[in-house]
């Protein structure tokens, strides 16, 4: 039997144990009438409480609240239900709040390690010992459970709120509406509300584990857009704890602190309804106030780091992601964001150490993975007054729905929002997007507040007209059908029977792999490394695809190719892994489509692997990238062959003589594959074809090679060359056998070649 429901309870979406860092005692201006424990706000004497802006007034006010009634709201966590006719067990109203309650009691644990390591920082200076900034030490655990929380405090905050609370699903409205509507029919739910709920449970109850099964786990539990959300919260950012350098600035706090972010931020204009959306963003930085001293800043690893980056093969990729993730998307303005040179690093750790301006592992070998016993070494940052009065800017610019902007100091208050007000235009203080009405009057609001602070000044403002799209509508289908497709390919959960059988081929035959991923240099101790970073890169892949949405086809073609760029220079046994995990995602997308296939375990990665030993280093990565091109294709249904049939006049024909181009300026060179001996007979082929003009004669002018250029004509008569030639040039090297399955892989698949008995001179 249910329970009677239960009372109204004001539950905060900034934690109360965070609020108190920005409070004092309550005492009221005049003397204490006698015998009265309340002020005449209701505010008990002593009771603690924080300074505010109160912007739900108008005109706007600073005035004193109770930490215990502010930056909440009321049964935040309770279900639509009518009390009237469906009452709620009171135990299980309660449940989520208890569990966030627990989560805060843990973190509110570390959060002490870091305001007592300031703290002694402060009072060690004070009395004339100053050994450097101070620095916090955690464990993994601790990091990962700070990690968690900061995204719960982003993920319960009130856009999540507004975002979730409807009574019915036809009720929800944002941008992926069509995803979770598909959700919530699979997973039995009715109310939007309940997968926000169920959310933040699995959130909290799932164990980051140093394996790396948590992230199986949370995209089981959990709507997949918001699960690779908080994945990517979780890893694809650092964490560093900022202080002010001078003691007379200080950070201020508001409803959303933890919800906003920094960076490139576009909107456009649906022409057919006339609604702006937003359209591309990029999260630089995003921040977490701490107390009015400490704010712990999330910092993208795009950004260079110089120990990491004296690996020239981490810096060069590093490079190609933040040029293809940001370069090719944004205007160069936006780029860099407000804080691009923030004078902050990664923490340091138990498991490597800096020598000669670079990490080196301790005793762990070349791949050290995670373990539980790893620690970090965080340094408070002592940040200089244009960087804390920045990031001061962010919150004030994203405070267009907030409540209160809650601050310690009058005066550190009145000097950042002085800064705010007269600093040069930026992407801050600028008139656009959709909530245009609301910017305005929030910096109405400031200006008003500035005057009270006896601020004398007119903002400067920018107003931006925002462009218009006429495809909206299939940018946001193109969207969804992308993420369909992330869903898809978490090995263990929606994969088609074939696939996860064709997986299970691959394990049942893991002696065979271990031996060719050991082949190529992998280890026991290096391939679950290998493989959770294989699963980073097809995630990535897919990001920077989706990311790119809208920009040319052809530089959104270039992204790609930078990106293959950088994949290639990684260690030939991952990439043989990243091949192995593309080729069983792949698979899988086209069977959910409907198409045939039957899981072949030795694709041609396999094949390339097996003869490394012919194949030069340098290019062992690129041939299995070439060949695995074509094998894509393949496997979405394109019959290759098809390629060479006679080409006749016309539009179809065009598009042909387009596609065996870029064809072959796609696979390059076969006088560059890496096997030095095919790479001689091409040298050779090559050079009888412009002495005896071959690409010229009329046994050509006749075929389809007509239509060509004279360079792709003169790759394709080469490859026709050295085919003839290829087996006998290897014999003795490779077996005969797996000779000819490199044969079949190296001409129809890494350099596809017209059939033998066309070109032969």
């Amino acid at each position: 039997m249910m329970g009677t429901p239960a009372k109204s309870e004001y539950q905060h979406f900034v934690p109360q144990f965070l609020l108190r860092n920005f409070s004092h005692p309550y005492k009221p201006a005049g003397p204490k009438k006698r015998g009265k424990r309340k002020d005449d706000n209701g505010i008990y004497f002593n009771e603690l409480v924080v300074r505010n802006v109160d912007l739900t007034a108008d005109p706007p006010v600073i005035c004193e609240k109770p930490v215990k009634r502010i930056l909440g709201e009321m049964n935040m966590y309770e279900k639509n239900d009518d009390p009237s006719s469906h009452p709620i067990d009171p135990k299980t109203q309660r449940s989520l709040e208890r569990m966030l309650g627990d989560l805060e009691n843990k973190v509110a644990a570390v959060f002490r390690k870091i305001t007592k390591a300031y703290q002694e920082d402060i009072k060690a200076k004070a009395e004339g010992s100053d050994f450097g900034p101070a620095s916090v030490e955690m464990t993994r655990g601790e990091r990962d459970l700070i990690r968690k929380f900061l995204f719960i405090l982003k993920y319960r905050a009130m856009r999540f709120h507004k975002r979730f609370y409807h009574d019915t699903a036809e009720d929800y409205n944002e941008n992926d509406r069509e995803l979770l509507l598909e959700y919530m029919a699979e997973k039995g739910y009715t109310k939007p509300v309940d997968v926000w709920h169920d959310n933040i449970k699995a959130i909290i109850e799932v164990e980051m584990d140093t394996r790396g099964l948590w992230k199986k786990e949370i995209r089981r539990r959990m709507y997949h857009m918001d699960a690779e959300w908080f994945i990517s919260h979780t890893e694809f950012y650092y964490m560093a704890i900022c202080t002010p350098s001078s003691p007379d600035e200080e950070f201020i706090l508001t409803d959303n602190s933890y919800n906003i972010f920094e960076g490139p931020n576009t909107f456009v204009r649906d022409q057919v309804t006339g609604l702006v959306q937003p359209y591309q963003y990029a999260p630089l930085h995003m921040f977490a106030p701490v107390s009015p001293k400490l704010m712990i800043v999330l910092r993208s690893m795009t950004f260079p780091n110089p120990l990491e980056d004296a690996d020239k093969t981490i810096k060069e990729f590093r490079e190609q992601v933040r040029k293809v993730v940001l370069e090719d998307v944004y205007h160069p303005g936006m780029l860099n964001g407000l804080l691009n040179d923030l004078p902050v690093s990664k923490a340091q750790n138990s498991y490597s150490r800096v020598v000669n301006g670079r990490y080196e592992w301790i005793g762990e070998g070349h791949s050290p993975g995670k373990y539980k016993h790893h620690k970090f070494y965080f340094t408070i940052f002592p940040l200089p007054s244009k960087y804390v009065h920045t990031i001061s800017t962010v919150l004030f610019d994203n405070a267009s729905y907030c409540s209160s902007i809650v601050f310690n100091g009058t005066a550190a208050f009145t000097k950042t929002l002085e800064w705010f007000l007269m600093a040069p235009n930026s992407e801050a203080k600028t008139v656009t997007g959709y909530d245009q009405v609301a910017r305005g009057k929030l910096f109405d609001k400031l200006e008003t507040i500035s005057k009270s602070l006896g601020l004398e000044m007119t903002m400067n403002r920018r107003y931006l007209e925002v462009p218009t799209t006429r495809d909206f509508a299939a940018f946001l289908k193109q969207n969804c059908e992308k993420h369909r497709l992330i869903k898809a390919f978490n090995l263990n959960e929606g994969a088609p029977a074939p696939v996860l059988e064709g997986l299970d081929r691959i394990l049942s035959t893991v002696s065979d792999f271990q031996i060719l991923y050991e082949s190529l240099g992998g280890s026991e101790n290096s391939i679950g490394y290998d493989f959770e970073q294989a699963e980073r890169m097809w995630t990535l892949r897919v990001k920077i695809d989706s990311w790119s949405q809208g920009i040319d086809e052809s530089i959104r073609r270039r992204n790609r190719d930078l990106l293959n760029e950088a994949y290639c220079k990684i260690p030939p046994a991952r990439y043989f892994v990243f091949s192995k995990l593309c080729r069983i995602i792949i698979a899988s997308i086209e069977l959910s489509r409907g198409h045939e296939y039957v899981f072949d375990v030795d694709g041609p990665d396999d094949v390339i692997a097996r003869v490394h030993h012919i194949v030069r280093r340098d290019r062992l990565n690129w041939l299995i990238y070439n060949a695995m091109q074509s094998y894509v294709k393949y496997l979405r249904g394109h019959r290759l062959e098809d390629m060479w049939e006679d080409i006749v006049p016309g539009f179809e024909g065009f598009m042909r003589v387009v596609s065996i181009s870029l064809m072959i300026e796609g696979s390059g060179y076969i006088r560059e594959c890496g096997i030095p001996e095919v790479e001689d007979l091409a040298r050779q082929a090559q050079r009888r074809i412009l002495r005896e003009n071959i690409h010229h004669d009329d046994r050509v002018a006749c075929s389809a090679l007509a239509f060509l250029e004279d360079d792709n004509r003169i790759e394709l008569l080469t490859r026709a060359l050295v085919r003839a030639d290829f087996v006998s040039a290897l014999e003795g090297k490779v077996e005969r056998p797996l000779l000819l399955k490199l044969e079949n892989v190296m001409f129809n698949l890494a350099y596809p070649t017209p059939p033998r008995e066309e070109h032969r001179s």
